[in-house]
């Protein structure tokens, strides 16, 4: 089976493209070649399509206008996920500033890594022939991508890379907002945000195009910048180990300081049950959205453990988890099922609590670990809650159907679980972590 994919975007290259693609598969034989075509009016969709009758591996995506580089990287990716089921997929300029010798290092290298990055500034990296305008414009890309952005790589906007394919989904790659060659920064931000991830740069040499036009205009540096100032917001904003890109809708629904304490009220407590959870499967009870502009299931995502699943009362649609629409007071599940459930704002919305307590308990393993968040009914509470709801939050009000303060909770939660830690959450909200 071909597992690697390598993605040629594509505009007004007819000059390159037939040479490209012929080196490419006399130096690897066993790749996919997908070309993502934006109607060149040069026709190369067209060598492409004569090429394919000669190259079996050979796929051209045509699409109907120009509509960015980074749209055309999404397309790919997922065209070589969906339709050839590939491990890896390189990407690579189609003007020979990328060597396809290197390609061979790059898959190799993927191997042992998640992301490798074929690198003009790391040592043994070269530019041959490029303008010094050129040469100053990518120099100062990298220093707003390290110093602001803090991508700790020599060179965040190659775009000659491999990606592990399981790694960008891992990133939400489809909802990246950049577009243009900007794409490039923010996926690599991204990528070296999640936990443990193994980036690799080898040394390449950089040749500037010799023939056809540079795609790169005042414009897309423009974009560039805002991109710089974009993320460099969110990581002064937001903690390092918080994937906020696939926790929201929208991620520049932040810049709402409403939306944005919300946001940091919610995540803060994921990290604080992110600690209390142990090792094993995941059960999530009212997994839909915390607030009108995040995501469904954003603790899972949050978590990011496969063997996870969601239960909510409404019908919610998740790309990786396992979603079931059931009530806390009737889980379809059989007994001791759960290593960790975890009920986040759930238990003050309903009457029945030792119901719920009691379902809960028949579902979590003998060892398990149950997790619970919950307001505490104090002074404090009640003063904020009633400036909330007569202001900002009208939508919640009347929601909650018991208020109980931290010792009513207790007794409570004793009758069915040994309760083994107490946290309090932004002054006004508990969560229990508790023991058969």
């Amino acid at each position: 089976m071909t597992e690697t994919s390598i993605i040629l975007p594509t505009y007004n290259e007819k000059e390159n493209i037939k040479r490209l693609i012929e080196e490419i598969f006399k130096i690897v034989k066993d790749v996919n070649i997908i070309v993502i075509d934006d109607n060149s009016p040069d026709g190369t969709h067209l060598i492409v399509e004569e090429l394919s009758k000669r190259f079996k591996n050979l796929y051209l995506i045509k699409r109907q206008c120009k509509m960015g580089l980074g749209s055309a990287y999404i397309t790919g990716f997922k065209y070589a996920k969906e339709k050839l089921n590939s491990k890896f997929v390189i990407t690579m300029d189609c003007d020979f500033s990328h060597s396809p010798y290197a390609i061979p290092e790059i898959i190799k290298e993927l191997n042992e890594n998640d992301l490798v990055i074929g690198s003009r500034y790391t040592n043994g990296g070269k530019v041959i022939d490029s303008p010094i305008i050129r040469r100053f414009i990518s120099k100062s890309a990298n220093f707003c991508a390290s110093f602001f952005v803090g991508i700790k790589v020599k060179d965040a906007t190659s775009g000659f890379r491999g990606y592990r394919l399981e790694v960008l989904e891992k990133i939400n790659y489809s909802k990246i907002f950049s577009n243009g060659y900007s794409f490039l920064t923010e996926i690599i931000y991204k990528i070296s945000k999640i936990k443990n991830i193994r980036i690799k740069e080898i040394p390449i040499t950089f040749y500037d195009r010799k023939y056809g036009e540079s795609k790169i205009s005042k414009k897309e540096i423009l974009k560039a910048i805002y991109t710089v100032i974009r993320l460099t917001t969110f990581k002064i904003l937001i903690k390092k180990e918080v994937p906020y890109y696939n926790l929201v809708e929208k991620e520049l629904s932040l810049l709402n300081p409403l939306n944005y304490l919300s946001f940091i009220f919610h995540t803060r407590r994921y990290l604080k049950i992110s600690k209390m959870i142990k090792n094993g499967n995941i059960l999530d009870i009212g997994c839909g959205k915390p607030s009108s502009f995040m995501a469904d299931g954003s603790f899972l995502k949050f978590i990011d453990r496969d063997d996870s699943i969601g239960v909510d009362l409404n019908d919610l649609k998740f790309e990786k988890y396992k979603f079931i629409k059931a009530s806390i007071l009737n889980l379809p599940f059989e007994n001791e099922k759960f290593d960790n459930v975890v009920a986040m704002e759930i238990l003050e919305h309903i009457e029945e609590v030792d119901r719920a307590l009691s379902e809960i308990k028949r579902v979590l393993k003998k060892d398990g670990v149950f997790i619970m968040s919950t307001p505490d009914n104090s002074i404090l509470w009640k003063v904020i809650w009633f400036l909330w709801i007569n202001s900002f939050g009208k939508m919640w009000q009347h929601k909650h159907l018991v208020e109980y303060k931290r010792k009513e909770w207790l007794n409570l939660v004793s009758r069915h679980f040994k309760v083994i830690k107490v946290k309090k959450h932004f002054f006004f909200d508990l969560i229990l972590k508790c023991q058969k």
